[in-house]
């Protein structure tokens, strides 16, 4: 029997060894055919996701950007009266502290250092697994791990569908978990909402891709979608551009509906779609099984994107009389919120500021609000905030509609109507015991608060209560003054529910 089967196998090498031989180069070359056809997805909805994208795709209108108000803002804010000169106040002298020298520690004799061991030379460390990329997020250098197994591919041919689905193709059968599990790792760390994580991944695809387009956004697209995130891509005129669902509403940003419930998907990269000006774009109608989360624009809690403060300096006067203090704000903060999509007012409402920005606000103003009563505090602020800036309508500063975050106030020397609620509230929250909401007037904003018993002036009824207007636009105005012309106006009232 041995004798056999060593027989058979003699017989076997004698045929096909010389096949084998003569045909090794057609024979690897047909198995890395075979293994590049066969190669598995990581993931099988990745697999089913690249088949769907190979079907018909849609071609559809782009939709002009929703307005958040119709009536223009006027160029310079109303003023109530002449001010009389102010006098300078005068800083309460502060007693001065004594200081007693410092004790000198004693020296003690340091023991007779112990023979040099032998000396190894160190073990040589394995190969690293993956390489860091570093790229700038907003004035911070930061770096991603990228596995060397992973290679950001490109876009085969002319932009189309087919060529989306291949490049899906191309980095969906890669180990691409590894750099999925480092972005979310810098999302956690640095804190980042759904906004500035989108951001990091770009920044991260601008980096590697460096001077290329198109690649950046379907990276981006790929990476979004195993996070989780609902986006799209679609493309016109042999561009691509990035899409994305939010649960907030946005204004001033060119949107795209999709499906039988026409679901909004906005334009990521705002600035460059304006570039094009595309008035058609083509996607796909479905979705990836795992993309369900909306973009929430949020901003809780801050990010951490380093810090850099500066400080200015602010005047107002109250009374006759004119004060100066100085704030501070965090600089890379402000360099994040500078493009920041304009959406809904309580994103704004419900933002906080630095922990240093805060505490240098507060602290200036909590002792200029000693012994007085919440009336007269919110008094003294309303006029605080109609001083601490100069008036300009966002299309003027900005050539758009820029609502600005609490500690962006802090930072520009020129504000308008909302920016200044938004700082007022925040100051009323923060400072007082009081209950504030925000007016919402054709073309205007402003704030009311409620007080305890009855108070004369302005008022509008919320919550089965009477809410005074205190309107930080309004230049002069006490609180309870409304502008004339909104007198028999009827705002929408917005309610903050945050602290």
């Amino acid at each position: 029997m041995k004798y056999f089967y060593g027989l058979l196998f003699a017989v076997i090498i004698n045929l096909v060894l010389p096949t084998t031989l003569f045909g090794q180069n057609e024979f690897d070359e047909w198995k890395k055919k075979e293994q590049e056809k066969f190669k598995k997805f990581a993931d099988e909805d990745d697999k089913k996701f690249h088949d769907f994208l190979k079907k018909d795709w849609a071609t559809k209108k782009v939709l002009e950007g929703l307005k958040d108000d119709t009536k223009p803002k006027p160029i310079a804010p109303p003023v109530l009266k002449k001010v009389d000169p102010p006098t300078e106040a005068k800083p309460k002298p502060q007693p001065r502290k004594e200081t007693t020298p410092a004790e000198v520690p004693e020296v003690k004799p340091q023991p007779a250092p112990e023979p040099e061991a032998e000396r190894r030379e160190p073990p040589v460390p394995p190969l690293p697994q993956s390489v860091a990329v570093s790229f700038d997020f907003y004035g911070t250098e930061v770096s991603v791990d990228q596995p060397n197994d992973f290679k950001p591919p490109l876009l085969s041919g002319k932009v189309s569908k087919n060529s989306i689905a291949d490049f899906w193709s191309s980095v969906s059968t890669q180990k691409y978990a590894g750099l999925i599990s480092g972005m979310q790792k810098a999302k956690e760390n640095q804190k980042l909402n759904d906004w500035a994580y989108a951001n990091y991944i770009y920044s991260y695809a601008k980096k590697v891709y460096k001077d290329k387009r198109d690649e950046p956004f379907l990276l981006t697209w790929f990476i979004l979608l195993r996070s989780g995130y609902d986006a799209r891509i679609a493309y016109s005129d042999a561009k691509v551009y990035l899409l994305i669902a939010t649960s907030n509403r946005m204004f001033g940003r060119a949107f795209f509906a999709i499906g039988q419930n026409a679901e909004k998907y906005y334009v990521f990269d705002e600035a460059d779609f304006k570039g094009n000006k595309p008035a058609e774009l083509t996607t796909y109608e479905g979705s990836h099984p795992d993309a369900k989360n909306k973009f929430d624009f949020a901003v809780n809690p801050l990010p951490d994107l380093g810090s850099s403060y500066a400080n200015k300096d602010v005047k107002f006067a109250y009374r006759g009389t004119q004060y100066k203090i100085s704030i501070a704000h965090n600089s890379k903060l402000v360099a994040f919120y500078k493009d920041y999509p304009q959406v809904n007012y309580s994103v704004y409402l419900n933002t906080a500021l630095t922990g240093r920005a805060q505490e240098s606000l507060l602290s200036a103003l909590r002792p200029l609000l000693k012994d007085m009563n919440d009336i007269d505090k919110a008094d003294f602020l309303l006029h605080f905030v109609q001083d601490a800036t100069q008036y300009k309508t966002d299309q003027e500063q900005f050539g758009r509609e820029k609502p600005l975050f609490a500690e962006e106030s802090l930072h520009y020397d020129f504000t308008d109507c909302e920016d200044r609620s938004i700082l007022y509230s925040y100051l009323i929250r923060k400072l007082t015991g009081l209950k504030i909401v925000i007016l919402d007037y054709p073309g205007h904003i402003a704030t009311a608060v409620k007080f305890e018993g009855i108070r004369a002036g302005d008022y509008v009824s919320f919550d089965n209560s009477n809410w005074l207007v205190c309107d930080p636009t309004y230049l002069g105005a006490d609180i309870g003054m409304c502008m004339p012309d909104l007198k028999k106006v009827n705002p929408e009232i917005i309610e903050i529910t945050g602290n």
